[in-house]
């Protein structure tokens, strides 16, 4: 009976130490899976983070798309601006032969217009002796200094005008 005691008592120490020890618990526990969920929704967050950089790029090609439309618009408003001031001081006066009308800061962008005008005689031969010959009008608007591109656009417009 003292032999069994003393086994007994062996025991009792060997799972004390074993649950101290961790070792015999760890056998009865369910491993944990937080590893592989943290794994999971990084992997979620860069698709969508991709997703999100994706769609900013998108929209900052429209806006810059949309600015440059813009920008042609209002050159090609100007060129008519300009060609209607050539045509009234034409008939105004005959002898005009053009200038520098416009050189003007567009807004904040810090943009800067210039509309250019310059009347010229026509190389016709069809002009008989009693008609004047036809004025070439030649407008050009240009836009310089875009913010990130600097860039000159450039409009030109060229049209006969007779003074009959």
């Amino acid at each position: 009976m003292i032999r069994f005691r003393s086994v007994e008592k062996q025991f009792r120490h060997a799972h004390v130490r074993a649950c101290w020890n961790n070792d015999y618990s760890s056998k009865m526990r369910r491993p944990t899976r937080r590893g592989a969920i943290l794994i999971a929704a990084i992997a979620a967050f860069a698709v969508f983070s991709m997703l999100a950089a994706v769609a900013v790029g998108f929209a900052l090609r429209a806006h810059r798309a949309c600015k440059t439309e813009r920008d042609l618009l209002q050159l090609e408003f100007l060129c008519e601006a300009g060609l209607m001031r050539a045509v009234q001081k034409l008939s105004e006066d005959g002898g005009y032969i053009g200038e520098d009308w416009l050189e003007l800061p567009s807004g904040n962008s810090g943009k800067m217009m210039r509309v250019t005008i310059r009347v010229s005689e026509s190389s016709s031969t069809d002009a008989t002796e009693n008609e004047s010959l036809p004025k070439v009008i030649d407008v050009q608007s240009k836009m310089i200094g875009r913010s990130r591109a600097p860039i000159s656009m450039q409009r030109t417009r060229t049209t006969k005008y007779s003074m009959k």
